[in-house]
């Protein structure tokens, strides 16, 4: 998430514990940047691999914009694994589905259908996903705007 949004703070503290102060190595895929314009990196801190590592316990999400799918099984695996046990973000998952969502094919992410930032999604690059589960199989992130996911935690909340 970005700074300001549900969450950001606790992927933030993850991320931070993996490379604050370390020297990191940079990897590109196909692409250096988004549609977005945020740049695309893998990151290892020595063997670890960042992205996975955030992943597989919960403080980042799978995200994959191709053509950078080189680690798409992987990641979604991971996802996967971190949502069954729970771990990070999961804990905070919102059990209660919605009809559909909408995607944006450009972006990779997903939106509640009520979600007033689906207008800006040109038609031509609007995807429908019945579920949240077809979403996250196609590796599209949810949008933190309208926040598909998750719950957003209280004070009492793990």
């Amino acid at each position: 998430p970005n700074r300001g949004k549900p969450f950001y703070d606790l992927c933030s503290q993850a991320n931070k514990a993996l490379v604050e102060k370390k020297k990191v190595t940079l990897v590109t895929d196909v692409e250096l940047v988004s549609p977005d314009d945020k740049k695309l990196y893998y990151v290892y801190e020595g063997s670890v691999f960042v992205n996975a590592e955030l992943i597989r316990t919960g403080y980042a999400l799978a995200h994959i914009i191709p053509p950078n799918v080189r680690y798409r099984d992987l990641f979604i695996s991971l996802q996967q694994e971190a949502r069954t046990h729970q771990r990070g973000l999961w804990a905070y998952e919102d059990h209660n589905d919605e009809p559909y969502y909408v995607g944006s094919q450009s972006l990779r992410v997903f939106h509640r259908p009520s979600c007033s930032h689906v207008r800006s999604i040109p038609f031509h690059d609007r995807i429908i996903f019945r579920t949240r589960d077809d979403a996250l199989r196609e590796g599209y992130t949810q949008d933190w705007r309208c926040s598909p996911l998750f719950v957003k935690p209280t004070e009492s909340a793990p």
